[in-house]
């Protein structure tokens, strides 16, 4: 039942209550720490240090046989009736657990990450890469990276071996570095940027007409040549199910600050040239603005040359849409929105009907200057393609020198709070236009965090309960082996950052990428949230329903985004109950359900009940008839009593989940897995206390690295018993790393079932009579 907006307002926390809470309730369910940390393995860790794994087929945990004989077996991935899901082509729906991987190393290092990965549970990786001519000095802006794009035919054909699809991102416009005197991105040939102080081409995507023909040049090889290690050109591969036209890039982000010069003067140029066709001229448009003025311009309007002024960014993020300058920006906004999707329409048309590709396309997966105001325009731009994506990851700040981008080492400060005392930095809570499938194309729990064995729980969960079809963890490297914390460029003592080959996020796939794929949570039975927006509303920046969380790039941000300015509506707990729909260019009621149900103080459980989060206490409980779990600050209440399972943990942290392996419910299952991750540092590690100002001059309070440490990962002891309440099962086997038997474990009957008790140095064991 769908209640009106107006019930809601007493009896929910608004969007500026809940960050403040979360935060406080963040600091109250984080252990207290102490003045510095060492792990030593045989006090409480243990070495992960796995073998080489073989793919033996003697494995007892080999999820390849989740994915077809080949990727395409079937045909073209395309979308399900009503737009919002992927069926393969004989109709069968299809979810995809995924990651970002490189094409670089040898072919058959290509071939084992294929085979490692589909063993865990992937059936989607994502090439992101460039296929811009950035790695020749004398090359012309047209020509193709050749090393680039032979690497990425090869992945493609090795990936589809296994049953993996991929999805093709090949433009991003902030290019790798070519280190010259200047340190350009762009090479000397290029016509663009037309900005000679510009060493991007931020933007330029959208609108610039030699961008565009330059971009068209590079996907016409793509698509039309064959693929040397397959015989068919791209166009005509099954296997490459998405392509997303490009990454984080958006005319509604800071970024656009930085178009300025010449390539401004283009864009302003545009603009005026959409005025001429809203209004009857320039000058009636300066009347209906009342003469308004773009403030933060580079520059005056120039009617006389058929160009105006667009502001900074930051003037779209503001309220103040009333007079002339607010009917001006609301103008501004139409039209950068109107910018990129009809570019992004036209692309698709270009690629769907000139170049015959019928893979399924998404526009980008971006952000906005101010996720409440612009976000949903943003959105709407990428509704002219056919799925919708953004890239948000979960992290904590991470200071202290310039690398702090790309690697982790001695020195650097940070911060580290748990998702489950803070949902709203759950990369999940997004709003999904109704009409088209929901990706989230990058995400991590990024390093250096002590909470990544909840990652894959509970994006397996929620993506399920939400209705998100496909995540993709940022970066599954490793070339078919486990990422050890070793240098992450090779010459800088430091350890990876944007890694999620650990043991406690890839070591956590198997049965989270089970339970996800095989449809052991369901998705629930209505939407938390059904949201109807006019396209007056996006132009004008009215405040939505509800909003979605930022998240925090360390690349882009120099703080958090804060989360404690919205004036929406809706709870932003809503997320967590269930799918958060938003339908555009439609003036419909809004619905919401009777969400005040689904809370209570500190907690909140989703529609249909089986996941409940208690971001006071930082614990989710997870209770379905295959698939049952708990994960968080155990310690807290130790034990914890599900239908048919009973989980005691004296870990301060840890993530137990338990599924099925035969698709039969828990209670009747002959073949159950359970899979146990706490956390995870680097041989050697050691941090302490730390208090420092940030840019704002704000005191930040977290954690300095005295030694960020190396191979290889120590794991802290699992101490924990599982109760299984069927009587059928007896025998308990621990696996390796690589789903080998390694021995048993101690089990014992009760009154319903069998009790089982976790070794402290494995991740897995299966159950069977």
């Amino acid at each position: 039942m769908f209640l009106t907006i107006e019930r809601l307002r007493p009896t929910l926390p608004t969007m500026k209550q809940i960050p403040f809470l979360a935060l406080t309730l963040a600091m109250l369910a984080a252990p207290a720490a102490a003045k510095a940390v060492q792990p030593v393995a045989g006090q409480g860790w243990w070495a992960f240090a796995p073998a080489e794994d073989s793919f033996d087929p003697a494995s007892k945990l080999d999820l390849r046989y989740l994915n077809e004989a080949y990727a395409g077996e079937h045909g073209f991935i395309r979308l399900s009736e009503d737009g919002e899901s992927f069926v393969r082509a004989d109709g069968q729906p299809i979810r995809f657990w995924g990651g970002t991987v490189s094409a670089e190393g040898s072919h058959e290092e290509i071939d084992r990450m294929a085979r490692f990965l589909a063993k865990r549970g992937v059936n989607m990786v994502r090439w992101h890469g460039n296929l811009a001519p950035t790695d020749r000095r004398d090359s012309q802006i047209t020509d193709i990276n050749e090393k680039a794009l032979d690497q990425l035919f090869y992945l493609v054909a090795a990936m589809k071996k296994e049953g993996i699809y991929v999805t093709v991102s090949p433009y991003w416009a902030f290019f790798d570095r070519m280190h010259d005197d200047k340190g350009a991105r762009t090479q000397p040939n290029w016509p663009l940027p037309r900005n000679p102080e510009a060493d991007t081409t931020t933007g330029l995507l959208f609108y610039d007409p030699l961008m565009i023909e330059a971009y068209r040049s590079w996907m016409e090889a793509l698509f039309l040549r064959e693929n040397p290690y397959t015989g068919k050109a791209l166009r005509e591969e099954p296997a490459v199910a998405i392509f997303q036209i490009q990454n984080e890039d958006s005319l509604l982000f800071w970024t656009f600050n930085q178009i300025q010069g010449a390539d401004r003067d283009q864009l302003e140029l545009e603009f005026g040239n959409w005025l001429n066709q809203k209004y009857p001229n320039l000058q009636a448009a300066k009347v209906a603005w009342d003469g308004a003025e773009a403030t933060g311009a580079p520059g005056p309007d120039r009617p006389d040359q058929g160009r105006m002024a667009l502001p900074n960014i930051y003037e779209l993020t503001q309220g103040q849409r009333e007079g002339g300058r607010g009917k001006r920006y609301t103008d501004t906004t139409q039209f950068l929105t109107h910018t990129m999707y009809g570019f992004n329409r036209g692309m698709k048309h270009w690629l769907r009907y000139e170049l015959a590709v019928p893979t399924l396309i998404n526009a980008g997966n971006w952000r906005t200057a101010s996720m409440e105001r612009l976000n949903d325009a943003e959105r709407y731009s990428y509704t002219a393609t056919d799925i919708i994506a953004v890239n948000r990851y979960v992290t904590g700040r991470h200071e202290g020198s310039d690398t702090v981008s790309w690697a982790v080492k001695k020195g650097d400060r940070y911060t580290d709070v748990s998702t489950l005392t803070d949902p709203g930095s759950f990369p999940l809570a997004v709003k999904q236009p109704s009409g088209h499938p929901m990706l989230v194309t990058e995400s991590l729990w990024v390093p250096p965090t002590a909470y990544e064995s909840e990652a894959p729980f509970l994006i397996s969960a929620m993506q399920s309960i939400s209705g998100v079809d496909g995540y993709y963890w940022f970066h599954l490297g490793g070339r078919g082996e486990w990422d050890q914390p070793r240098s992450a460029n090779g010459y800088l003592p430091s350890i990876g950052k944007w890694i999620a080959n650990s043991p406690m996020t890839l070591g956590q796939f198997p049965a989270a990428a089970l339970m996800y794929r095989m449809g052991y949570v369901a998705e629930a039975n209505q939407p938390a949230v059904v949201e109807h927006r006019t396209l007056d509303e996006l132009w004008r920046g009215d405040i939505p329903l509800i909003a979605e969380d930022g998240g925090f790039d360390p690349n882009r941000d120099s703080a958090p985004y804060a989360r404690n300015g919205s004036d929406s509506t809706v709870s932003p707990l809503a997320y967590l109950t269930g799918p958060v729909k938003v339908i555009y260019d439609s003036a419909a009621e809004n619905q919401v359900v009777d969400l005040a149900k689904q809370m209570e103080p500190g907690a909140v459980t989703s529609l249909g009940g089986a996941l409940s989060w208690n971001y006071r206490d930082g614990i989710a409980r997870l209770d379905t008839p295959r698939a049952k779990g708990v994960s968080g600050f155990l310690g807290r209440t130790r034990t914890f009593t599900l239908s048919d399972i009973e989980i005691i943990s004296d870990n301060a942290y840890a993530t137990v989940l338990v599924v099925s392996l035969d698709g039969l419910p828990l209670e009747k299952s002959r073949k159950v897995l359970i899979q146990a991750g706490t956390q995870a540092r680097p041989t050697g590690w050691a941090d302490t206390d730390a208090t420092w100002t940030d840019p704002d001059g704000k005191t930040v309070t977290g954690r300095e690295i005295v030694e960020h440490g190396g191979v290889p990962w120590l794991i802290t002891n699992t101490l924990a018993t599982v109760r299984i309440g069927n009587r059928a099962l007896k025998r308990a086997t621990i696996l390796d790393a690589n789903g080998m038997a390694t021995g048993t474990t101690d089990t014992k009957s009760s009154e319903d079932g069998v009790i089982v008790t976790l070794p402290h140095n494995c991740l897995y064991v299966i159950v069977e009579p």
